[in-house]
């Protein structure tokens, strides 16, 4: 199982039953459950450690206060106030105390689940609901709930089917932003004949032209002050520039003929072919 950048992938190596799958589900939904619990206990465990050094530096600056109050020539056989904690002296404490231990930093960091509580109370005030999250029950284990693995690998479907659709607009929206902006460039008057009429060399020196890319068609010596110069450079793959700017130039000859997007020049499209 890898970290992909939406979710997860899985890697198959022979088929396997819904149980299976049923179970890797769980098991990845108790990962993610954990590495938020994880993420919300380091956030509480820093605040409690900055929170314990501003108050270790607050009674410092009393006691200094209070020894500038009291009058030289006291009573000298009284014992010296001892001296508090500086706030570095707290801070490195409390950090040493914060990789000493495996789990629960909040609670090692605050002094104890009682003061832990009382801190983050004080500073979340009524949004403080107290305890910490328990960690989920793997599916099997003694004292998990009948169909957790089945509610987990509905819950991990859904997801997958969400993401699914949120990458289907986020390409719907790349495609339109695309071919705004390549109408724009090829159908202005300035935009040159080319030595090849071809769609895909048309394709080809668009993307380029679009990614900020010199070439000996369009160098950059002289298109580089064109508002559209370099518009999309910032796209991870230039294939994937290409391939838009492809389907971009196939709508506009499309409309051009009166013939539908899927062909050009009578032709069906064929996708631009992988670059070298």
């Amino acid at each position: 199982v890898e970290n992909a950048e939406y979710g997860y992938m899985v890697s198959v190596l022979r088929p396997v039953d819904e149980a299976q799958l049923e179970a890797w589900a769980e098991e990845i939904s108790s990962i993610n459950a954990r590495a938020r619990e994880v993420a919300i206990e380091k956030l509480d465990a820093a605040y409690i450690v900055l929170q314990r050094a501003a108050e270790a530096r607050e009674a410092a600056t009393r006691q200094q206060q209070q020894q500038q109050k009291t009058p030289s020539g006291g009573d000298d056989t009284a014992a010296p106030a001892e001296r508090p904690e500086s706030a570095d002296e707290v801070l490195n404490g409390l950090i040493d105390a914060y990789f000493a231990t495996l789990a629960d930093h909040a609670v090692v960091v605050a002094g104890g689940d009682d003061a832990r509580g009382r801190v983050l109370r004080s500073a979340l005030g009524e949004s403080f609901r107290g305890g910490r999250p328990a960690a989920p029950a793997s599916a099997g284990a003694p004292g998990a709930p009948s169909g957790t693995a089945t509610v987990a690998g509905r819950r991990f479907r859904r997801e997958e089917e969400e993401l699914a659709a949120a990458a289907a607009v986020r390409r719907e929206v790349e495609a339109d932003a695309v071919y705004s902006v390549v109408a724009r460039l090829v159908l202005s008057p300035d935009w040159p004949a080319l030595p090849s009429d071809d769609v895909h060399a048309v394709a080809r020196a668009v993307a380029q032209f679009l990614a900020g890319i010199s070439s000996l068609v369009l160098p950059a010596r002289k298109w580089r002050d064109h508002r559209c110069w370099g518009r999309f450079k910032g796209f991870a793959e230039f294939q994937h520039l290409e391939s838009l700017a492809f389907a971009a130039l196939a709508r506009i000859r499309a409309a051009k003929s009166g013939k539908p997007s899927g062909g050009v020049g009578g032709a069906a499209a064929a996708a631009p072919p992988a670059s070298q």
